[in-house]
């Protein structure tokens, strides 16, 4: 028949004060009719102050005054794959926020994010948001104020950033430039064009 509070069972019986307020005491955990901790209840996640690599994220949890730990889960695709560290609620009755920043980010990205939260009751998921980070250099984004540029001769993109990676941890999070094409064949003419605009011939 749904969630039943323990507390109707009781002040149905009170017949003083003191068994009023015990009555409301024991209201604090909500349980299931089958007498079991009810599981949370996961609402309103909502993302703001996004930039090219960072979002802050939020969302309204009810723990049924059971005490409840909660995390984001984001990512690239509903399958999400990356998740925040667990921020514990106390056993408190009503409506609390959660919030936490997500880092790290790919520029100009599109993520999902949810909001999961568990308690004695079980587990609960809030509805996904969609987010994009903003490009490096956007009006509303980071401004560009350092441009390096690495030379990799006879590698793909694929080989250097798998044998580079602390320069995949910076291209992740700063961006990087796929949109290039060699002037010509063999390389020395690109690189003198790379380096001083002509090719001297």
């Amino acid at each position: 028949m749904g969630l039943a509070y323990s507390v109707a069972r009781v002040v149905a019986r009170v017949a003083s004060a003191e068994d009023v307020a015990h009555a409301r005491q024991l209201s604090l955990t909500y349980q299931a009719s089958d007498g079991t901790a009810a599981s949370p209840t996961v609402a309103n996640t909502s993302v703001s102050g996004v930039t090219s690599t960072s979002a802050s994220v939020s969302a309204a949890i009810d723990g049924h005054a059971n005490a409840t730990t909660c995390s984001f889960e984001y990512g690239t695709t509903t399958a999400y794959g990356s998740r925040t560290a667990a921020d514990p609620l106390p056993a408190a009755a009503g409506s609390q926020s959660i919030s936490d920043t997500l880092t790290d980010l790919r520029p100009d990205t599109g993520y999902n994010v949810r909001a999961t939260c568990t308690n004695a009751g079980g587990t609960a998921t809030g509805g996904n948001a969609a987010f994009r980070t903003l490009a490096v250099g956007s009006s509303s984004g980071d401004r560009v104020t350092k441009v390096l540029t690495i030379v990799e001769e006879n590698h793909g993109y694929d080989q250097m950033l798998a044998g580079m990676p602390n320069l995949k941890s910076l291209a992740t999070r700063y961006g990087y430039a796929t949109n290039y094409d060699a002037l010509t064949h063999p390389s020395l003419p690109n690189y003198l064009e790379l380096a001083a605009g002509p090719t001297f011939g």
